[in-house]
């Protein structure tokens, strides 16, 4: 019988692909730059789909478990570039990949201890000479209860505990459980809207049911008729200075409308500031044309905007910007430390306002989550960051700033692979 077959780029330093079965339910849902879910050893990990070979010397091969997303993670032009970096930075494909995916996307699974011996007590009396390393890990689950593998071996202070944690599995006292690890998912939280029985009651202060409203009811309808738009219920409890019991009742009567809504995580942040109003000089309007003609042309180019702090390069940066933007296209600005990064934002969110999104390593996995879906899906058209806001899966860029490019931050040194953001960048574009 044939299989269709996957070459699979996992998160291992390895260089090479895996090649699995893909199962025939999942074959419509399955394309390149496609995340599954795939067995590894003892494990279960998240890969890439790279390819589709038509046969394989291998002759047991696995088979994949899932496809994790209903569109690929990354398009053909992002595997092109994560090829490109494997390659010439000699970094496996897969740690590459892992790279330019958000934390909270990459599954694995975890080994969980969990005791199930009935008389713990005895055991422990039973093996404090006799088998001291089961003892430390007998007395480590009855003091703290489920564990997980790399917590046992470290507290037990024994490099290799597995020999002794399957024979524990063999006499019944433990059970060994395969969990797989978090992944982030969309933040969600209750919104309520006023209806508009809600706003004729307020004007009228009765309910259909002429019953009067009570101060706090009629606090919240004020503070819902005054926002004038869905609010979370949190806020409004906390503004009106009302009980949550106070929001059901207005629903129950028809007054409100309690609904679940997604919300994106690090939104809540200063309003944007207005923005600066000024000519540009001759030397701003010069390098200005060149970029533009070349964005009208829709031709690679690179070029160098020299000045001294303060010569308004970023303003030009935010007027080619603009062009880009006209033409339907999108921008990547990448900045040299986090610590410039809130500044930048809040200059071009100024000009471009919500069009702006932020990805940097200090915003929490659900931040990071939210900004790399809103990238993918077309809902943010700038996106501004540290080196890895290089691999941001924007469709149809225009521009690639790459500010203060002399920076030594833009090479990465410390963890595969070890690229450099501005080659990397040019590549790209």
């Amino acid at each position: 019988m044939n299989h269709t077959l996957v070459d699979i780029a996992l998160p291992v330093p390895l260089d090479r692909t895996f090649t699995y079965i893909l199962p025939a339910e999942l074959e419509h849902s399955a394309t390149s730059g496609s995340r599954v879910l795939v067995p590894f050893g003892k494990k279960k990990l998240s890969g890439i789909i790279v390819g589709f070979p038509k046969s394989s010397t291998v002759t047991s091969l696995k088979r994949v478990i899932d496809v994790l997303d209903p569109t690929p993670a990354f398009a053909g032009e992002m595997l092109n570039l994560t090829r490109w970096i494997s390659e010439y930075y000699l970094a496996p494909w897969g740690e590459v990949l892992k790279a330019a995916t958000p934390q909270g996307l990459t599954t694995s699974s975890k080994i969980r201890v969990r005791l199930v011996a009935d008389d713990i007590d005895t055991l422990l009396e039973e093996t404090r000479k006799t088998a001291k390393v089961q003892h430390s890990i007998l007395r480590l689950l009855k003091e703290n209860g489920e564990l997980s593998l790399g917590r046992i071996q470290t507290s037990a202070g024994v490099k290799n505990v597995h020999s002794a944690l399957r024979e524990m599995e063999q006499k019944g006292w433990i059970m060994l459980e395969e969990r797989l690890g978090p992944i982030a998912k969309p933040k969600k939280e209750h919104v309520v809207i006023v209806t508009a029985a809600g706003r004729e009651a307020l004007r009228s202060t009765s309910t259909p049911s002429q019953k009067k409203l009570s101060t706090a009811q009629v606090n919240v309808l004020s503070e819902l008729d005054r926002l004038d738009a869905p609010s979370a219920v949190r806020h409004i409890v906390k503004r009106a200075r009302v009980s949550l019991s106070t929001i059901k009742t207005l629903a129950k009567h028809g007054l409100v409308i309690i609904e679940e809504r997604e919300v994106v995580r690090g939104t809540d942040g200063e309003p944007p500031e207005a923005p600066v109003q000024f000519e540009l000089n001759s030397y701003q309007s010069q390098a200005l044309s060149t970029i533009a003609e070349a964005l009208s042309q829709k031709k690679h180019a690179t070029f160098l905007l020299h000045g001294i702090t303060g010569s308004g390069k970023t303003q030009v940066y935010i007027e080619s910007i603009r062009h880009a933007l006209s033409q339907g296209r999108n921008a990547i600005v990448l900045v040299p430390e986090i610590s410039l990064t809130p500044q930048t934002v809040r200059r071009f969110k100024s000009h471009f306002g919500s069009d702006v999104a932020v990805m940097h390593s200090q915003m929490s996995v659900g931040e990071r989550y939210d900004t790399w879906r809103l990238a993918r899906a077309g809902k943010v058209r700038i996106v501004i960051g540290p080196r890895s806001a290089i691999f941001a899966p924007l469709s149809d860029i225009g521009l690639v700033v790459v500010d203060e490019e002399h920076e030594s931050s833009y090479k990465q040194f410390d963890s595969s692979p070890r690229y450099h953001a501005r080659d990397v960048a040019i590549v790209r574009a």
